[in-house]
């Protein structure tokens, strides 16, 4: 209930138009204080630090832009991985970390720690990793996580018309849902991911890509008798339950069982530093059958 107190308050800040990009943590400074002295929560940038996990799981509505980082006067100083250098509506996916039609979502995380880095040093999460702040630019997310390169996937718009297991017509959610969406397809061409709030995918020749495992979810399998027994509970608009799955991945190649939906980051790496991108899901026999290796990450 009181992170749902804290998204609604996010969620109307997000809103607001603001002069210069470097207002965008300033303005929230009033809101945290006092979410902090209610419910004693600590924060890093705006991310709620015994919730950081989740909290970081945030995704812009519809399609995401990084506020401007020039020039220095004016420039946005949130990092990357904070909600608050991006541009656009910001929500934790209710569906998908939460619960849909009664059916609980469980996360179980694949980071064993964050160092945050601050004027004042690292926060309380830092470990072993300590040796990684030196040399770091403030406001730095560091950790160790398991990762692979983004090339050998495809991703793209999109394409829920060529599945052979998704009824027709789509549903109005489902539909607008692909709006802010790309889609993740591996080496045969089978959907096996979905980004969200991420629109356009245009990779630099200069930068490396990579999928970051943040944690992993588990729920209980959601049948279309469910859907229909929940259907007084839910909004006008809400997928099927053949839709629910098909947003995220081909169910005839990619099939529902337990802890299936990895929780990803995508980010783009130069020299020693990475920006997130976006965050989404990806099927684990889709990550499983990849070699992933343990990597150090600095998130500025």
């Amino acid at each position: 209930m009181r992170f749902n107190t804290y998204e609604s308050l996010v969620k109307q800040y997000t809103r607001r138009s603001l002069t210069y990009p470097s207002d965008s943590l300033n303005a929230f400074v009033g809101i945290l204080s006092a979410v902090q002295n209610s419910f004693g929560w600590r924060f890093a940038s705006a991310l709620p630090e015994n919730l950081f996990d989740f909290a970081l799981l945030w995704s812009p509505m519809w399609q995401g832009r990084l506020r401007p980082r020039e020039p220095v006067g004016s420039a946005c100083k949130s990092p990357t991985w904070c909600w608050t250098a991006w541009e656009d509506d910001i929500y934790w996916d209710p569906w998908r970390l939460d619960s849909y039609v009664g059916k609980r979502v469980t996360l179980k995380s694949e980071v064993e720690d964050f160092i945050i880095v601050d004027k004042a040093g690292p926060s309380p999460h830092a470990s072993e990793l300590a040796a990684l702040i030196e040399g770091s630019t403030d406001h730095a997310l560091i950790f160790e996580a398991p990762s692979l390169a983004v090339d050998i996937y495809t991703i793209s718009s999109p394409r829920p018309e060529l599945s052979s297991t998704l009824s027709r017509p789509f549903s109005d959610s489902f539909t607008n849902t692909l709006r802010g969406q790309l889609w993740i397809y591996d080496a045969a061409g089978h959907h096996c991911g979905t980004l969200r709030g991420f629109a356009s995918w245009q990779p630099c020749s200069d930068s490396v890509y990579e999928f970051i495992l943040l944690s992993r979810s588990d729920q209980d399998k959601v049948t279309q008798a469910d859907v229909e027994g929940y259907r007084d509970r839910l909004p006008l608009e809400y997928p099927s339950a053949n839709e629910y799955y098909e947003e995220v991945f081909d169910t005839s190649i990619y099939q529902y069982k337990s802890w299936c939906a990895l929780n990803i980051l995508l980010v783009e790496r130069k020299g020693d530093l990475s920006q997130r991108l976006a965050v989404g899901q990806l099927h684990a026999d889709a990550w499983d059958s990849t070699s992933q290796e343990m990597r150090s990450f600095v998130l500025v």
